[in-house]
């Protein structure tokens, strides 16, 4: 005698199961590629280190180190816009657009002066406040 009848639960189906996660993957792999990309961006604008400094130590690299993150930065913006969104919607300008205006001189990277009030990581300087 039962006093509960348990349903036993429904199998899924694999494919729907594999369906599932190949989709979830693609949401994880979206938000990686954007989480590197940002990391990636402050490493080189945020550190201690001077962008000049660090793309002086890159040497020859600097080119492809340029090439690669423009090219993540395309296929987040390609994945955006399958769905209807915008690079922005991915990624916001903050982690991915250069302070500094960047130049290839051959494979080196090279950077323009900061703008007037910036300092050499292309943040503004803070203004002292005025005497009264």
């Amino acid at each position: 005698m039962k006093i509960v009848n348990i349903t036993p639960p429904v199998t899924r189906p694999s494919a729907e199961i594999i369906a599932e996660n190949l989709l979830a993957g693609m949401n994880a792999e979206m938000a990686r590629r954007v989480e590197y990309h940002a990391v990636e961006f402050h490493r080189f604008w945020d550190s201690p280190e001077t962008p000049d400094a660090i793309a002086e130590a890159m040497g020859e690299h600097g080119k492809i180190f340029l090439d690669a993150a423009q090219e993540n930065l395309r296929n987040i913006g390609t994945l955006a816009a399958m769905v209807g969104k915008a690079l922005d919607d991915a990624i916001a300008p903050q982690h991915y657009m250069p302070r500094r205006e960047i130049t290839l001189d051959g494979n080196r990277l090279v950077l323009a002066a900061p703008a007037p009030g910036h300092d050499a990581w292309g943040r503004p300087i803070p203004q002292a406040p005025e005497a009264e």
